[in-house]
């Protein structure tokens, strides 16, 4: 599988699947709260596991396993 679109988070590769805009998940009016529910089910439903935030997006990525060899 070719991908595409993806970021080192420390020793983690990750797979982006979508990118958002932070405000999209803002609950109240003063814009500090995000909705967490509304958020994990974009997760759930692109089939995510992990949500990165950076250069004021948010990341919902698929964490790519490392190959392992059978003998």
């Amino acid at each position: 599988m070719k991908y595409l679109n993806t970021i080192h988070v420390g020793d983690d590769l990750l797979e982006i699947l979508r990118e958002f805009n932070p405000t999209y998940f803002i609950t109240d009016k003063t814009g500090n709260r995000v909705n967490e529910k509304l958020l994990g089910l974009w997760v759930d439903h692109l089939m995510g596991d992990r949500v990165i935030s950076k250069d004021n997006k948010f990341l919902i990525c698929r964490t790519i396993e490392e190959a392992q060899i059978i003998e």
